[in-house]
């Protein structure tokens, strides 16, 4: 069952996020990004319980995790949990029906959105499921991919782990570009960067060249149509 955090108070109200073992809560070093001074850099991070529950665990931080005006270290993520962290309230929901991923304040995504329960492809499914088999792996180094042209010109997406799916309804982050298809590109780890495969035909462009994948570096700009993605590694 998959389980996602909604804001139901605080700056972020009505965003969703997915969540699973390593996604972490802060007000930096994190993948769920909350700008409030009564956050820590890391405040928390998800993971999961000798039972194989979702647990998110304080991570040390300076004002921790609150449940009905209670300080805790841990919060099993079960539907209908509420729980503070710092001025903003979550919630633990396990359906989301046909929503759009929710966005940061100021544009900034979370690098890993609400995926729509809606299938619409077998193929895509089929390649969501082999970027899954793998491990979630941390990066090198964080990356920020930063939107110069097209209609999300301005946002900047933060990922800390991988792989990850760039595309429409299906994938962990959303491009907006019509005319394309669902899946557009994946961005993997590597020991000592980040690896970035085609999954267009063709339709995505790494520095205005077609590549089947390209090791990425920083600077690199990544095209789709009328989409420009600036690539820097953090």
């Amino acid at each position: 069952m998959a389980l996602y955090l909604e804001v139901v108070e605080g700056d972020n109200l009505g965003a969703k996020f997915k969540i699973f073992p390593g996604v972490r809560i802060g007000r930096s070093a994190a993948d769920i990004i909350l700008d409030d001074p009564r956050v820590s850099g890391l405040h928390a991070q998800v993971e999961k319980n000798a039972k194989e529950q979702l647990v998110l665990l304080d991570k040390n931080s300076s004002n921790g995790l609150w449940i009905n005006f209670r300080r805790v270290k841990r919060v099993t993520m079960l539907p209908g949990v509420t729980f503070s962290v710092g001025k903003s309230v979550f919630k633990v929901i396990d359906h989301i029906p046909g929503v759009q991923p929710g966005m940061l304040k100021g544009g900034a995504y979370s690098w890993q959105l609400v995926l729509l329960e809606a299938i619409h492809s077998l193929t895509l499914v089929d390649q969501v499921a082999d970027l899954n088999k793998a491990a979630l792996q941390p990066f090198h180094r964080p990356l920020q991919l930063k939107f110069i042209l097209g209609l999300q010109a301005g946002r900047e997406i933060l990922i800390g782990f991988g792989p990850r799916l760039f595309g429409k309804s299906q994938a962990d982050f959303m491009v907006q570009e019509p005319g394309l298809g669902d899946v557009f590109f994946s961005i993997e780890p590597l020991e000592d960067g980040a690896l970035l495969k085609d999954n267009s035909l063709g339709q995505v462009k790494i520095n205005k060249r077609v590549m089947s994948q390209c090791f990425l570096k920083n600077g690199d700009e990544v095209s789709l149509g009328n989409t420009v993605i600036k690539i820097q590694y953090l």
